[in-house]
This record gives C-alpha cells, structure tokens and sequence, in this order.
C-alpha cells in the first residue's frame, strides 16, 4: 500500500476581487474544520492585485485554529532582512505553538518587488542562500554575527525561539540552481504551477544531488471547480493570465486540475508520485465563490482520505 500524500490548501492574491476580511477568516477555519493539513498564502511587497501581508494574515488565521499548518508559499526571502524575516516566522511559530512554515523563493518574476524593498535584483539568489544560513543561526536564540557582501551585523539575537528552535524552510523554484539550493539549503522543496512530469523530473534530480537526505517535497496545484471541464478551463486561464501578465492557457491545460470535484480529483492524483509528501490544492475563485470553492476543495479531501488502496 502506497502512501498518499497530505493535502492543504490556501488562497492566493485577489486576481479578480477581493473577499472581506470575514470571509478571509471564515476560509483558514473552514480549511481547519475539513482536515486539511496546511494552509498557504502568498507574498510581494509591491503588486497590482490586492494581497495581505502574509505573517500578519497567518498570524490571525493561527488565533482562530489550533491545528492546521501555517504557511508561505512563497515568501520572497531576498526581500527582508533576514533578522526581521528570523523575528516575525519566530514569532508566529511561538505563538501558534509550533505551526509555522517557511516556503521561501527569491522572486525575480516582477522587479517592482524589488524596486519598493531597495534590493538589486540581480543580488536575490545570493542574499536568499546568506538569509536561509542565518535564519538557522537566528532561530538558536544565541546571538549572532554575519559580515558578507550582503549583511553586515553583530550580535543579533531572536527571542523566544521557535518551538523546535527551527522553523521549517521549503523552497521553490523550477530551475537546476533552485534544486541545488533545496539540496544544500531546504528542509524541501515546493513546485509550483509544474506538471506532474517536471516534479517527477526534479525529485529525481534532488535525489542525484542529495542522496542522503529525506526531503520533504510540497506540490502547490492550482484548480478550478466548475460544472464542466472545458468553461472552468477558460475561466482559469482567465485569473492565470490576468495574475501572471501572460497567456496561461499552456500551462492551464497541463498543470491546473478543472471541472467538477470528481474530475479535479482524478486530476490531482497525477501528483501522487513517488517522493510527493503533500500537495496544496489551491482553488481559484471569485470572491463570491470563494467559501464554495474551499467547499469543492473539501470534497476532494474526503475522496483523497477515502481510497485506501494507492492511486485515485
């Protein structure tokens, strides 16, 4: 019997609307309530599309809940310092009693993020591995020294320490040089917006760069619930398109799970391959779906737990 990995679940920036703060809330309970595992959201600093700071979002969602996984997919790691970054997720993990996690990327994809945080954009792979080297220090509670060609302090100290005096760090990104950073860096690693195929391709690149470690691998999948395959398709592409400046409908039609809950589920369980621990299933949505779509999401949940016997 093969094991199936864990599902969570989140939302993404308000493409197309944003929900009230009520309903925001209402879908960190409701994920809680159906037995997801992990609730995700996303991270910029400067963006067209409505998006909450993703600690403070997580940090109100952790106040509500007493279970469900919290956590960033991705946070722009380049962005911050990396005590205020050690600072804030040490703080949500200490106050959600150990359910912080950190999903980290190093952006590129809009250079308005980096323009608002004063960051050159070409020094974001290297101020990501220095900040993920630090982080781990920082989380020790002892204070800590870095002098690189990015930071510069002294004696820094994080207190109260994470629970586990860690935070668990999963990063993303497609590219050989992301993979070699989850090998050397990551507590795992995050696909994202990647088809089944190219996650089968990446862990089994991790595994000739890391062949002594157990990495947690975290597909985040995209879907969209409709009553057929072919409409929820078309509206995909449309908050895809509208939330990436491009035409998405390439990677819509071999990435993004559509239609009804029985043919999203059947979609979904391509990503249960062998070295996937968890997928995120997160629904697209208008805001006045949004509820329902998390209901959809459920749906697949309860048919994902019920089959016991390997694949869907």
């Amino acid at each position: 019997m093969s094991v199936r990995p864990k599902l969570g679940t989140g939302f993404g920036p308000g493409t197309l609307g944003f929900p009230t703060a009520a309903e925001l809330l209402l879908f960190g309970d409701r994920a809680e309530d159906a037995g997801f595992e992990h609730f995700w959201v996303n991270d910029h600093m400067s963006w067209i599309h409505p998006l909450l700071d993703p600690v403070v979002l997580l940090s109100a969602i952790a106040a509500r809940t007493s279970r469900i996984g919290l956590a960033t997919g991705v946070y722009l790691l380049p962005l911050r310092s990396p005590a205020a970054t050690a600072r804030a997720f040490a703080s949500l993990d200490y106050l959600s009693d150990g359910r912080a996690m950190l999903g980290v990327g190093i952006g590129g994809e809009f250079d308005e993020d980096f323009a608002a945080a004063g960051v050159p954009i070409a020094q974001r792979a290297g101020r990501t591995d220095a900040t993920i080297r630090v982080l781990r220090e920082l989380w020790n509670g002892e204070p800590t020294t870095l002098h690189d060609k990015y930071f510069d302090f002294d004696n820094v100290q994080v207190l109260p320490r994470p629970v586990a005096c860690r935070v668990p760090i999963v990063v993303g990104g497609r590219s050989e040089a992301a993979l070699s950073r989850v090998a050397e860096l990551g507590d795992g690693w995050m696909p994202y917006l990647m088809s089944p195929q190219r996650v089968a391709m990446g862990i089994a690149r991790l595994r000739e760069l890391a062949p002594d470690r157990e990495l947690r691998v975290i597909a985040h999948v995209f879907a969209q619930f409709g009553p057929d395959v072919e409409s929820a398709q078309e509206k995909a592409t449309r908050y895809l398109s509208a939330q990436y400046h491009r035409d998405m409908s390439a990677t819509v039609g071999k990435c993004v799970p559509c239609g009804p809950i029985e043919a999203v589920t059947e979609q979904l369980a391509g990503y249960a391959i062998d070295g996937v621990t968890d997928v995120v299933l997160r629904p697209l949505s208008e805001p006045d779906r949004l509820l329902a779509s998390l209901d959809d999401a459920a749906g697949v949940l309860a048919t994902w737990r019920d089959e016991k016997d390997g694949g869907l």
